[in-house]
């Protein structure tokens, strides 16, 4: 029997909420042009990046006196470029952030996901390691990390990050999906029904009740000795929203 494997991953960059620049409005006014003002560039940009104008967004944060850059500004501008599809002037961006300040697990973090995206899976490990370093509740970045040791075959560093992931975020259909696949991977059939059991009875919308029914045959039979090796985990599964305090949201 052909296995499901289904890989689900938080594949968006994302942005510190700062109190200077990040509280929402009912109503976002008309953005002022040529002004000098720090403040007023701050909020001219954050405004631009809300409404998805990010070559304007840019335009406004590039003319704040490089000084005044402070990390938030710095994320939401390599969050612009990597909109633009520009992720090497992105990377350079976050490189230089953490150079700025190294203890910060943000930039970590979204460097992670741009070198994941480039298929350089372990320097995307490396960078999703230090952001759980700095900070040991980032959930998302356990959640990334235990994602690059399942696509290396390291499932039992995967599975360790899923679990660390799930006690932080209980309620995340994502996390426990990955620990059914990677119980399974682990031939642990008992914790992988467990874990399959609880993402089953999970209410949320984009849950794909086929799957389900796929993955449990999948947990109660042996598998396969035709299917090969090397055989590689395919998404079958939309990412849906995951963090929403947190994500970067952008068009696909």
């Amino acid at each position: 029997m052909k296995k499901l494997l289904v890989l689900t991953l938080l594949i968006n960059l994302m942005i510190i909420s700062a109190p200077s620049f990040a509280q929402d409005s009912p109503a976002l006014s008309s953005p002022k042009k040529n002004t000098s003002n720090i403040e007023e560039l701050k909020t001219q940009g954050l405004t631009y990046y809300k409404w998805g104008k990010y070559t304007q967004a840019l335009s406004c944060f590039e003319k704040i006196d490089k000084n005044s850059l402070n990390s938030e500004i710095l994320l939401l501008m390599a969050n612009c470029y990597d909109s633009l599809k520009n992720p090497n002037k992105a990377s350079e961006i976050l490189i230089k952030t953490i150079e700025s300040n190294p203890e910060n697990s943000f930039p970590y973090y979204n460097l992670g996901v741009l070198l994941y995206n480039n298929n350089n899976i372990e320097e995307a490990t490396n960078n999703f390691k230090k952001a759980v370093k700095y900070n040991q509740n980032f959930a998302a970045a356990y959640y990334n990390l235990g994602v690059c040791y399942y696509s290396a075959q390291d499932y039992k560093k995967a599975k360790d990050c899923f679990i660390n992931a799930t006690k932080l975020a209980p309620d995340n259909e994502n996390i426990c999906y990955n620990l059914v696949l990677t119980f399974n991977e682990l031939k642990n059939k008992k914790m992988a029904e467990k874990y399959l059991d609880i993402y089953s009875k999970m209410p949320s919308k984009s849950k794909d009740t086929n799957a389900v029914e796929s993955i449990k045959n999948n947990t109660k039979s042996e598998q396969s000795a035709s299917v090969p090796k090397d055989e590689k985990p395919v998404s079958a599964k939309k990412q849906d929203s995951f963090w929403q305090n947190l994500k970067f949201s952008r068009k696909r």
